[in-house]
Formats: C-alpha cells, structure tokens, sequence
C-alpha cells in the first residue's frame, strides 16, 4: 500500500479542510511529521487508519470523539484516502456518525456513519464504486489491503506507546499475522485434509465391518434334506424315519452362521441335496405325463361322440327350418311369373299422373288470366283520373322557370340574409362570454388566495419535519442489523445443544471403547493361556521345553475356564477397533464444532460491540458479567459461565430491536404523511401558477370580448338596411324562403311526371301477360288430347294381360306391392340350401370318425391327476428355491470376503494416513502440539529474524539478535513461533519484553523491518510499500538514534516510504522532508514541507 493524497475535514484539531498530496514528495522515500504537542501529529495516521478500518490507529482513541471540537456545524467530518496497491488504485471516502445542521431549519440532527469505496478504471477513467455496506466495505479492504487493522498497527503502522505488540505477541497472534501476510492457507487445508481422510478411512472400516456383519446375520439356516425323503413316497415307511445321530448333526448344522468359515462349510454340506431334489422332480414329472396320455385318449372319444350327436341335432333343426319356408317359394314364383304384366301397370301409372299434371296446368292459367284481365281494366281508370291533373302542373312549372331565370338575386338575398342572423347570433354569444368570463376571474382570485393559504401551511409543517426521511433510513439499518445478530444467537443456540449433545455422546463412545478394548485384551490373554496350556500338556519331567528349553517344569500352565476361539479374540478385537475410529471421529467432530462455535460467538460479539454504544447498552444491563463480555477483547468465554451473560445482553438486543421496530413504525408514518405533504405542495404551486396564469388570459379575453360587442352593433345595422332593400325588389316577404317554395315545386312536378310515367309502363305490362297466358293455355289444350288417346291404349293392353294371367285387379295389386321383397326371398332361400348342405358334410365325416375309434377302457379322475401335479410343481419349485437360496450363499460368501480384504486395505490405510495426521496436526508421532502449517510459518519466521537482524545487529552495536524458541518448550500452549532475544554480553537469550524502552523499540523497528523484506521478497506477497513510525527514537541514546536513523535513510533504495513522528531534535536535521504541523486557536493545519 502506498498513499497517493489524504483528505482531512473537521477530523480531531483539524477544523477545516486539510489536503496532503503525497506525491509532491516525488523521490524522497522519508519523512517527518513535526509540530507542537497536542498539534495533529498523530491524528494524521489516526485519519489513515480511520479511512481503512473505520477506527484510529491507537487504543486510546475512539471514533465517537475524532469529530474535530475546532468544526463549523456545517462542516461535516469527513476522511478520503487515495492509495495505490500494485497497478491498482483506489478510494475511500469515510464520514463517521455525526450531528450535523439542519438543511429547511435551524438546529442539528443525527447522520449515521457511511464509507464508500472506489477502485480507479483505465479503460473508462472514471472512479467505480465497489463497496458501500459496512460489512462489504470492511472485507473489501480486508482483501485489498492483506491485513486486519490489528495486523496493520503491528506490521505497516507502529502506533505511539504500541509498537512492541509484534515483538511480544504470543504464538497463537504471530501464528495468525503470519498465516495472513505469506498466505500459508494450503498447510492449513492439507492438515484439514489428512484429518477428513483419517476419519474417512476409519468410518469405512466400520461401515464394512457393519455390513460384513449385517450379511452374515441375514443368512436364515434350513433343516438338511435328506434322501430317506420322498415327496411321493409313502410318509409312514421305514425310509422316511432320521435317526436320532441324524437329528444331532441337523441341530448343530441349524446354529447361527457368525464367521465366513462357517458360511463356506454351510455352502459345501448343503450340495449334496442338490441330487435328492432333482431326483424327486423327475419321478413327479414321470407319473404326470403317464396321467395325461389315458386322459388324454379318454377325452378325444368323449369329444367325437359329442360332435356327432350335435351335427345331428343341428340337422333336425334345419329341416324344420325348411318345411316353414315353404310360403316364401310359392310367393318368389308367383312374382317371377307376374313380372312383365308389371312394366305395362306401370306405365298405365306414368301416363294418369300426366293427364292429371296437364289438366292442373290448364286451371291455372285460366285463373291468372281472368286475374290480369282485372288488373287490365284498373289501370286504364287510373290513367285516365291522372290526366284529369294536368292543368294544375302546367301551372306549376310556369313558377318554377320563374324561379330559376332569377336565381343569382335569390342566392345573393340568402347570403346577405345568413350573413346578417349569424352576426345577431355572434353578438349573443358575445354577451354570454362577457358574463361568463366575469364569474370565471371572481373564482380564480378565490382558488389563488386558497392556494396561497395550503402551501403556507404545508411548507411550515415541512420544515419541523425534515430529518424524517434520514431517521427512517438509520433506523432500517438498525433494524437489520439487530435481526441478523438475533438469527445468528438463534444459531449459537443450536450450535450449544449440539455441543451438549456431541460431549454426551462422546462420553458414551469412551466407554464404550474402553470396556471393548478391556473385553478384546481379556479374550486374547485368556487365548494365549489357552495355547500355553495345550503345549504344556505333553511336557514331561526332564524332556526340554518346546517354549523356553527348559527340562524342568515348576508351573505348568493350567487349563482356563472359558477358552475363546480365534474368531472370538478376532471379533473382539474388530468391535474395539470400530468403538476406537467411533470415538476418534466423534472426538475431532466435537473440536472442530467447538473451535466453530468460539469462533461464532466471538463474531456476534465483535459484532454486537460495532453496533450498540457501549454505554448505552451498560446502563441496560444488570450482570456485571455482560458488561465485562461486553468490553473484552479476547471474545473467548468459557461455556457454561457465559450463557447468562450472553443471554442479558440478546435481551439487551431484543428490547432495542423491539424499539427500533416502533421507531420504525412511527417513522414511516412520518414519512408517508412527508411524501404526501411534499407533493400536495408541488402539486398545490404548481395549480397556482396555472391560476395565476389563467386569470391573466382570462382577463385579457373580457376586454376582447367587450371591444368585438361595439363592432358587431354596427355590422348588423348596416346589413339590415341592405336585405331589406333586395326584398323589396324580389317581391318576397321578410321571413319567406324562396329555397323551400323552389324544391317544393320540382318535387311536385317530378311527382307527376313520375306517376304518369310508372301508370303507363303497368298497363303495358298486364296487356303483355294476357296475351302470354292466352298462347300457353291453347297449347296445352291440345297436348291434353293427346295424353289421353295414349292412356286409353295403354289401360286396354294391362286389361287384356290380367285376362291372360286369369287375376283380378285387387289380387294384382297385392302381389305388385310385394315386388321389392323378391331379392330378400331368393336370399334367404339360397342361404337356407348352403347350410344344409355344409352340416350335412360335417355329419358324415363326424360319424367317420367315431367309427375309427375304440371306446377306452381305462379313466383317470381328476383328484388323482391334480394331486400328481401338485406334487409335481411342489417338487420343481423346492428344486429352484434351493437353487437361488444356494446361489445367493455363494454371492454372501464373495461379497464377506471382497469386504473381508477391504478391511484389510483399509486398516493399512489407517495406519498410514493416521501417522501423516498425527504427523500434520501435532501429534505424538511429530513435534508435539506443532501443526505443518507452524512449522512452515517457523521457517518462514526464521527468514524473518535473519533479516531484523541485519538491522537490529548494527543498530544495537553487534549486542543483540532476535531468535526463534524451539520446538522443545514443555506447557499446554501452541508453541514454535515465540521470540527471544539473545544478549551477546551474557551470551543468554531472554524474553523481548525484558528489554528496555529504547531496546524494545530498536528490536521492534528491526523485526518490522525485516518482515517488510522478507514479504516483498515473496512472490504475489501482499505489498509492503509503506511503513510510519510515531515516535519511539525519543527513548533512544544519541550513539543508538545516529546508527537507527542511518539504518532508516538506507531504506531508501528500496523504495519504501517512510513516515515517522518525533520530537527528537536531531531528527529534523537528518531528514529534510518534513509534514509540518501548526496549531492556533481554531484549528490545526498542515502541509508538506521540502527543503
């Protein structure tokens, strides 16, 4: 990080606005910030740290007092840094919680803190946001930056009076600084992987045995199948009977499978049942197919004999059949006989239906004659009273020429006439509009006054009003952040029970472990007994004994009690191994949930510290102990002494949270009536202005109005007297419309000539029709007569073929009607005929044969057959369900031994990953209590200490240099990253904070020194471009200040930018770049000074 200008305003004693450019220092690499005490020196580093972190540098120092006390109230306190990190550039603007003066009014109010981050873009060259939420900006910089603020006072800025926290910060605070700054995460990661893995592998072994166990316990054992057996033997003979040795071996074969031996013996004894079984399905099957061939004979002769009698049956039936079809034959010949006497009947029928058309034809001609003969006669009267007219239409066309040879006077006298009733008209209108707009300025005078008075109104009420919108918006965010620290104590919550719940349980599993590992050590100490004992069995007075050689033999081993087998110790000892891994992996959950939990809780707090005012909340609280969880920095509390504590200040957080909620409410009440006031003002001036505007022109248009009403008076008159004139000349009344008598006179002689027209074209068309109807009638006539001669002979032909046929008229009829049917006859008869022959076919080869077959003289009953068959099936599905039940015994027995060998693997696995665990996180098998991830920080460390003390070697006169404590230190503690100083006028190390003031200091300015090196001097290491220093050189010798600030100016070369505060006089002779700073009565101010 390298600072490129800094924005003070209203910050600490500066009361105005202060800019320092840092790139007017151009090459010099150091300065000094000098001035009076109590100046600002320090408060310029405080305003850095502040822009960053949103807190000063030192611990003194708080944000709820940097607002300078020097400040205008309208000079709002405010920090914007300007920083570079690498080819990236960015901005942060800072302004604290602050009251702050009113905008419409007079008087403060309340503005809550805000920060904004910007990053430099190249491509647009504008500034973008990247961060605005408190929380997002604090990680952003977090991220940019490579350090937290406590990392950052340690490493980049040496606050006053705090310099020494690196030298002598504990393991653990150098362990976590180191872990940030050299990015050392993927140890951490690898520890956390062998861990998973070694728990991995350990639940795997337990699964297996799980399931090795689960298959085995699945295995149900089944009586033995012997050969004396028979399913179709006789039940009560002597083969059937198990001898009582017999009954043994089944019992003791029925006992629970517990071993993969004993799986594979049951496998091997039960395949010999395999030839018993098949056996007894073959015999079933023999005797089944003897049963089905005489069923099978017996069945086909008792199905002919039944097909014969049916087809006679059948036979029978169809000749009756046919005997009652006889009507139907006589009636088809008689229709066949009869049909050509049927063509001439019907054209007897064709030519009466003609004669009867032509006759109706005639009738009506005659009636539509007679009818326009009438119609003939009307129209001649008609044309006759018409003409009697005539006179009265001559007249009226003589005063219609009348009219048109005078047309243009007439058009002249009816536009002077139009013209002189629409200005009497507008001059009407013109009256009304005077009066009209006179009502409308009297209202817009009102509606202006009664605006006037609302605005007024709403204005004041406004302006008590205008913090509403900034109170609603700070308390919103309030709001959230108390629900969110309630939903994460809610989770902190169930993180205890579950802690409550995983420490029980891993109490339980410790027993447990212990009581198996005591019953696999009894079992296997009582098999070695065991095994001692058969060897000494055959021992003898002076014969060697095969263990120890001896020839003698004072204690014998005895026989124990109760002798386990090897599957016994062996089983044991997996059960152990499982209770062992179950409790290893519920012992390292229970840590890592833990160390989850610690850090939560610290979290809430910090967070719950960053949002409530610290005496605010006290003079909420009633504990003690929530005041002191409340103030500590440490944020790690024991458990169970704690809660009370935690649980008062989540009561705390509910009641403001509760409070915040009816602020809330209340407030955005406010704020809706505020919206709603602000725009009925707009919206209200606006309305006035329209009024105000809208009396003008209506104003304007009374006086247009009255001045048109003069003009209109004297057109009127002068055009009366014109028209008057005219009519005169025309002869035409005032008041008459010539128009009107004109249009009435051409409709009137149009009319007549019309009706003349259309009387005369009827007449000639009836006349027309008469002549038509009269033609067609004659013709007809004579068709008439012809139809007829040829119905005479046609009736005299039909006459003369009933003679021949010997049938009356009557009896014709009736068979005539039936013609249609003929089809339907002949089919029903040939149909009849087909299917007498067919089953007639069919009887005879049925009888045939019947007659080649012999009647049996052997029969199966049913019973008998369906008892052979079910012995059968029984027997075939005994066979397959010992098949499949032998063939899944074998699977069982692949599947033990694959998950046998697993386990194997698996507990080498074990084995190995669990010494690279122990190895990783500080195990037995490594360095005690030395995680991976410290010891790679201790050779890190180790770089770092070579290089402070180049530094510290020649700025302590070659008497001190910091070193690393080794691994051997004994305590509790993490261990590996502690320093020491080794004083070589004692030739013993001793611990830092044993040092003087000014050794302290020269030992801490060397250990940031050489921290700065070695980071710079790893790739993609977070940049260390800048460090200040505030004060510290005054605790130092003038021999000691001369050899540290020659150690500081030879920094220079390495680009780094140096700042130190100090009041040493000497300083200011050896650095020529100073940051001046004055102070007077109002305020502090600075500026950078070169030269």
């Amino acid at each position: 990080m390298k600072p490129i200008s800094l924005q003070i305003q209203a910050f600490g004693p500066y009361s105005g606005t202060v800019n320092l450019d840092f790139t007017t220092l151009n090459d010099a690499k150091m300065f000094l910030i000098t001035g009076p005490t109590g100046a600002g020196k320090t408060s310029v580093l405080d305003a850095i740290v502040y822009a960053l972190y949103g807190d000063p540098s030192g611990e003194v120092r708080k944000t709820d007092n940097i607002r300078s006390d020097f400040a205008e109230p309208d000079t709002q306190t405010q920090v914007i840094f300007e920083f570079s990190v690498g080819e990236s550039t960015y901005r942060i603007e800072r302004l604290p919680k602050q009251e702050v003066a009113k905008k419409r009014r007079t008087g403060t109010k309340m503005q809550g803190a805000k920060a904004i981050v910007f990053q430099w873009n190249d491509e647009t060259s504008e500034w973008d946001t990247i961060a605005t939420q408190a929380n997002e900006v604090k990680e952003t910089v977090q991220r940019i930056i490579g350090f937290r603020k406590d990392q950052f006072l340690q490493v980049v800025l040496l606050p006053q009076g705090e310099f020494r926290k690196l030298l002598v910060a504990s393991t653990s605070e150098r362990e976590e600084l180191l872990h940030t700054l050299f990015r050392t995460e993927i140890y951490r990661r690898l520890q956390d992987r062998l861990r998973e893995d070694y728990l991995e592998a350990q639940s795997g072994i337990s699964e297996n045995l799980q399931k090795q166990n689960s298959y085995l316990e699945m295995i149900e054992r089944t009586e033995p199948i012997t050969s004396g057996i028979s399913p179709v033997g006789d039940l009560g003979s002597d083969d059937s009977i198990i001898s009582a040795e017999q009954a043994d071996v089944i019992t003791d074969e029925l006992q629970p499978i517990l071993t993969i031996g004993h799986l594979a013996d049951y496998i091997v004894n039960r395949a010999s049942e395999r030839e018993i079984l098949e056996s007894r399905r073959d015999e079933a099957t023999e005797q089944v197919k003897k049963l089905e061939v005489i069923r099978d004979a017996a069945k086909f002769f008792d199905t002919q004999s039944m097909e014969v009698a049916n087809y006679t049956a059948q036979e029978q039936a169809l000749l009756d059949e046919g005997r009652q079809l006889g009507p139907i034959r006589s009636q088809l010949a008689q229709l066949v006989t009869l049909e050509p006497v049927f063509g001439v009947y019907e054209k007897q029928l064709s030519q009466e239906g003609l004669v009867k058309t032509v006759t109706q034809e005639i009738e009506k001609l005659g009636t539509s004659l007679e009818a326009e003969l009438v119609k003939e006669t009307g129209a001649k009267e008609e044309l006759a009273k018409h003409q009697l007219q005539e006179a009265v239409y001559n007249e009226q066309v003589v005063r219609l020429r009348q009219f048109e040879n005078n047309l243009d006077q007439l058009e002249s006298l009816s536009t002077q006439v139009d013209q002189l009733q629409s200005q009497r008209d507008e001059l009407e209108q013109v009256a009304r509009d005077i009066e009209r707009n006179a009502e409308l300025v009297q209202q817009s005078v009102a509606k202006v006054t009664e605006l006037t008075g609302a605005i007024e109104t709403d204005e004041q009420w406004l302006g008590e009003h205008e913090n509403v919108v900034e109170d609603l918006a700070t308390a919103k965010v309030q709001k959230t952040a108390l629900s969110d620290l309630a939903n994460q104590y809610g989770a902190l919550k169930k993180q205890q029970a579950e802690l409550d719940q995983k420490k029980t349980a891993l109490g339980t599993a410790k027993t447990s472990a212990e009581s198996d590992k005591r019953v696999a050590t009894t079992l296997a100490n009582a098999l070695a007994q065991a095994s001692a004992y058969s060897l000494a069995a055959d021992l003898s007075e002076g014969e060697p004994c095969a263990v120890c050689g001896s020839v003698h033999h004072p204690h014998v081993a005895e026989q124990p009690d109760n002798v386990p087998t090897a599957d016994d110790v062996k089983q044991a000892q997996e059960k152990s191994d499982e209770s062992q891994a179950k409790y290893h992996q519920l012992d390292s959950a229970y840590a890592l949930l833990m160390k989850q939990y610690d850090t939560d809780l610290s979290e809430w707090l910090s967070a719950t510290k960053s949002l409530m005012s610290f005496e605010a909340a006290k003079s909420m609280m009633s504990s003690d102990a929530t005041i002191s969880a409340m103030s500590s920095d440490e944020n790690k509390y024991d458990m169970v002494n704690q809660t009370d504590a935690v649980s008062e200040l989540k009561q705390v957080l509910d009641d403001l949270l509760a409070k915040t909620i009816a602020s809330i409410t209340e407030l955005e009440s406010l704020h809706s009536t505020h919206k709603t006031t602000d725009t009925r003002v707009k919206s209200n001036r606006k309305s006035l202005k329209y009024e105000q505007q809208q009396l003008d022109v209506t104003r304007k248009q009374v006086d247009a109005l009255k001045q048109r009403k003069q003009t209109l008076d004297v057109d009127i008159t002068k055009l009366f007297t014109r028209v008057d004139s005219l009519q005169s000349q025309l002869g035409i009344q005032e008041g008459t419309n010539w128009k009107s008598d004109m249009e009435a006179l051409r409709t009137q002689v149009k009319a007549y000539e019309t009706m003349l027209r259309d009387i005369q074209n009827k007449l000639q068309s009836i006349q027309t029709n008469v002549t038509a109807y009269t033609s067609k009638r004659d013709l007809l006539t004579v068709q008439l007569q012809e139809a007829e001669a040829q119905l005479e002979t046609i009736q005299n032909e039909f006459d003369a073929s009933l003679t021949t046929q010997d049938i009356t008229l009557d009896e014709f009829v009736g068979i005539y009607d039936t013609r249609n049917q003929k089809p339907e006859f002949e089919k029903t008869l040939a149909d009849y005929d087909k299917r007498l022959v067919t089953l007639q076919g069919q009887l005879q080869a049925s009888r045939d044969k019947l007659a080649a077959l012999s009647e049996p003289t052997e029969r199966v009953e049913d019973a008998v057959y369906d008892a052979a068959v079910q012995t059968r099936d029984t027997a075939i599905g005994t066979l397959a369900n010992w098949e499949k039940e032998q063939a899944h015994l074998e699977q069982t027995l692949k599947t033990v031994r694959d998950l046998d060998k697993s386990i194997s693997k698996q507990r080498e696995q074990v084995e190995f990953i669990g010494r690279l665990y122990e190895l990783a996180n500080g195990g037995e098998s490594g360095i005690k209590d030395v995680t991976f991830e410290r010891y790679v920080l201790g050779a890190i460390l180790d770089e770092v200490v070579y290089a402070a003390n180049d530094h510290l070697h020649t700025m302590s006169r070659g008497r001190y240099n910091l070193e690393r404590t080794d691994y051997s230190e004994t305590g509790r503690g993490k261990k590996g990253l502690d320093l020491g100083v080794l004083d070589s006028y004692t030739g013993v190390a001793r611990p830092a904070n044993t040092l003087s003031g000014g050794e302290t200091f020269l030992a801490s300015l060397a250990l940031a020194l050489g921290l700065a090196d070695i980071i710079q001097s790893y790739a993609g290491g977070i940049h260390m471009d800048t460090i200040f220093i505030d004060e510290g050189f005054g605790t130092l010798d003038p021999d000691t200040l001369d050899i540290a600030m020659e150690t500081l100016i030879g920094l220079q070369d390495s680009g780094r930018l140096i700042g130190v505060i100090s009041h040493v006089p000497e300083l200011k002779e050896r650095i020529n770049v100073h940051l001046q700073i004055s102070r007077s009565s109002k305020g502090s101010t600075a500026q950078f000074v070169i030269g």
